[in-house]
């Protein structure tokens, strides 16, 4: 009897459907993969057009310009929900394609731009930058004949230029405490958005970011330097609704991120609001900017140790005047 020929063609078949089942599951897989809808937001702001990628959590990504069109990629596929994008960036984008992988979307651009992009937390953010006349002539291309310039770029500060300044961070009651410990008076300003807030200052730094990686404040999931061609920024995430109040103290940048429907005014503000009117004259409850504040302690003891060292200095003795003696 042929052993081989007896064999039952059973196994085979099971065999085969389970290979089926596997491709299935894997296609199922990848469709899965396509499942998430990620929104994309957009706005103008003083100079340049924002677009937002609110990806759940962190992913890769590449952004480009091509001709004139801004390519944004990604290593997983993904529906695209550009409902929000409508009429916010008329002045910077035309047609938006999303590719049929889901890999990548194209944004034809009006203009010529400058772009810049950067993660704040799981979010991607793309910036198109608007160029002065001189600087979109310049990427146009040389006249007929003539030899192209090298591409402007923002010259890097020079070695030891760029200020070192630690970030300290404090939790009070209804709103959530940024010090910035610039080694000196720098100025600077603070844009505010829904879900963001911008601090420009006017000098490079490199930030100490140790202190807040460790215990990130509630009011401020995300926390993301970014140098510029004059200064350096610093792109806080913070809850849409919430409240800034920021003023220097010397050479400490203090910003206060109160949460939403938090009252305005912390512990013992008041008192020294107070205080601050009788000697000024201010209308009661009026701010004074500047003021030292009791969360200060390291600059309030620095001014301290500054004054009682200018007590101790004995005033120069007078010249004798000339032809005196």
């Amino acid at each position: 009897m042929n052993l081989l020929a007896a064999r039952s063609p059973v196994p085979a078949l099971v065999r085969a459907l389970g290979l089926s089942l596997l491709l299935l599951l894997l296609c199922d897989g990848a469709d899965a993969a396509t499942d998430a809808t990620i929104p994309v937001r957009g706005g103008e702001h003083n100079g340049f057009g924002r677009l937002v990628f609110d990806w759940p959590e962190e992913t890769g990504y590449q952004a480009r310009l091509d001709g004139d069109e801004l390519v944004v990629s990604f290593p997983a596929a993904a529906r695209f929900d550009l409902s929000a994008l409508s009429g916010d960036l008329e002045d910077y984008l035309g047609a938006v394609r999303v590719a049929e992988d889901g890999l990548s979307v194209r944004f034809s651009l009006k203009a010529r731009f400058g772009l810049k992009h950067f993660r704040m937390g799981p979010k991607i953010v793309i910036d198109l930058m608007a160029q002065r006349p001189q600087e979109a002539a310049g990427r146009a291309g040389p006249a007929a004949g003539g030899v192209p310039d090298a591409p402007a770029a923002p010259a890097p500060p020079e070695a030891g230029s760029a200020a070192a300044v630690a970030v300290r961070v404090g939790e009070h009651p209804g709103f959530s405490r940024l010090v910035f410990d610039w080694p000196e008076p720098v100025g600077f300003r603070v844009e505010e958005v829904p879900g963001r807030a911008t601090i420009h200052f006017e000098r490079p730094a490199t930030f100490d970011l140790s202190r807040f990686r460790a215990d990130p404040p509630p009011t401020v999931s995300a926390m993301v330097p970014r140098a510029l061609s004059e200064g350096v920024a610093v792109d806080l995430a913070v809850p849409t609704g919430a409240r800034l109040r920021h003023y220097r103290d010397g050479g400490h940048v203090v910003v206060d991120v109160f949460a939403p429907g938090s009252s305005g005014t912390p512990p013992g503000a008041q008192s020294a609001a107070r205080q601050g009117d009788a000697a000024t004259g201010a209308t009661p409850g009026t701010p004074t900017p500047g003021a030292p504040t009791p969360l200060l302690p390291a600059a309030r003891d620095a001014a301290r140790s500054d004054q009682a060292a200018a007590a101790a200095t004995p005033a120069p003795r007078p010249r004798p005047a000339p032809g005196a003696g």
